[in-house]
């Protein structure tokens, strides 16, 4: 059986070298705020500015999700909070940025 879509996407392929830098650029962010450097909204707007710049790319919104989970579970600052706490900020980042990508706004942490 064939399947009627292509198993890998190739949308995005000569623009994936920029989204390392895009989601860097978001977990330093995150981590700043982290440390008590920023506050949440400048938090929830470098999550909000990674969606759409990721949209703009053509990334598809899996991938760049994937890619924003696995950064803000590689900051120091995340790692050395209890699990609630993890899943918590992973929950609200995610919210932020689907609303982001799809364009409904940049809902609050």
């Amino acid at each position: 059986m064939e399947f009627p879509y292509p198993t890998i996407d190739r949308r995005s392929v000569e623009r994936r070298h920029l989204l390392p830098d895009a989601v860097q650029a978001c977990a330093a962010q995150i981590a700043a705020h982290l440390r008590g450097a920023a506050d949440e909204t400048a938090m929830s707007a470098a999550i909000a500015a990674y969606a759409r710049h990721v949209h703009a790319l053509g990334i598809p919104p899996e991938r760049a999700l994937a890619r924003l989970k696995e950064a803000i579970l590689r900051i120091p600052e995340v790692a050395s909070r209890p699990a609630m706490e993890r899943a918590e900020l992973l929950r609200a980042s995610v919210q932020v940025a689907i609303g982001a990508y799809y364009s409904l706004g940049e809902p609050d942490l």
